[in-house]
């Protein structure tokens, strides 16, 4: 019985987002199903007997578990209406998981992104078209800036007080949040399409945007667009922005552009649709739809993947 339903998840299940241990030994997924999936990367690597399964599996929400984070020794967890912290010290050696502390917020929405800010704060992007942020060393609300029409389905982080944010509205916005403000807002006139991929890179002067239509560079200062990154036809389900420009997509391909937005890479994946790409010193990993964690050992190819123990 227990195989089976296994299998019956491998076929429906959604690994949404991924982080990394402190100890970079292990990485935790978070799923559709409600469950953070713990899979042992230094003993997949190793060159005999590797080990190419879940070594821990929890149902740590009631609901989706839609984003991870990792701050200090913890593991924060965000599913519908609560967001949960876990020890992060080698989470597959603890014999019984229970979080430390939990934040519960007063409507009961979707969390689809969260991110950590400076003074122990941490942001929560929410179906509501609120954007929160809550005090971590007490749990307490913040504030909650409205903006958005619609969901917003992501978020990452501008400078050392700023938040941007992609939404189902079809706009990109940049907040000040010690300010409590909007500075920018990015909204294409026909409003027909959503955005669900956004990042910023270091020197805060470029964005990358995507989502169902189109991938972009964007120029901050002015808000002006720069170029289109070719995606064949795909929707955009997550980006990164650092010397390089990662991105995952509902092809269920990987693919790496130029900061200038020349590509340089597109890879498939084991995955329908990607959601996620998590990249360490030493490897490089990518989740998706289906109960399985691809790794890269070079960022060009697949190498093997991770699959839930029966």
């Amino acid at each position: 019985m227990k195989a089976s339903l296994i299998k019956r998840r491998r076929l429906y299940d959604i690994y949404f987002q991924q982080v990394l241990s402190p100890c970079s030994r292990y990485v935790t997924v978070c799923s559709k199903s409600g469950r953070l999936v713990v899979f042992d990367i230094l003993a997949a690597l190793k060159p005999s007997d590797p080990i190419r399964s879940s070594v821990r599996q929890w149902n740590a929400h009631d609901g989706p578990i839609y984003s991870i984070v990792g701050f200090d020794d913890y593991l924060i967890s965000a599913s519908v209406g609560e967001i949960c912290a876990w020890a992060n010290d080698g989470v597959a050696e603890t014999n019984s998981l229970r979080y430390k502390w939990r934040i519960a917020l007063k409507n009961k929405v979707d969390i689809n992104c969260i991110i950590t800010l400076p003074e122990d704060k941490i942001c929560a992007a929410c179906s509501d078209a609120t954007l929160q942020i809550f005090d971590i060393s007490n749990g307490q609300l913040i504030s909650s800036l409205v903006g958005h029409e619609k969901a917003i389905l992501w978020a990452a982080k501008k400078g050392h007080n700023g938040v941007v944010t992609a939404s189902e509205d079809g706009s990109a916005r940049i907040w000040d949040v010690r300010m409590k403000n909007v500075t920018g807002v990015i909204k294409q006139s026909d409003n027909s399409s959503w955005k669900s991929a956004i990042a910023v890179d270091s020197s805060e002067q470029w964005m990358v945007l995507g989502g169902d239509d189109d991938l972009a560079l964007w120029h901050l200062p002015s808000l002006s667009k720069t170029s289109m990154l070719d995606c064949q036809g795909a929707s955009t389900n997550w980006v990164e922005f650092e010397d390089e420009i990662l991105s995952a997509h509902s092809d269920g391909k990987v693919r790496r552009f130029s900061a200038d937005g020349l590509s340089l890479s597109s890879v498939s994946t084991s995955h329908s649709s990607v959601y996620h790409v998590l990249h360490s010193d030493h490897v490089m990993t990518s989740c998706g739809r289906g109960c399985n964690v691809d790794v890269y050992t070079n960022s060009r190819y697949v190498a093997f993947s991770l699959a839930e123990a029966v």
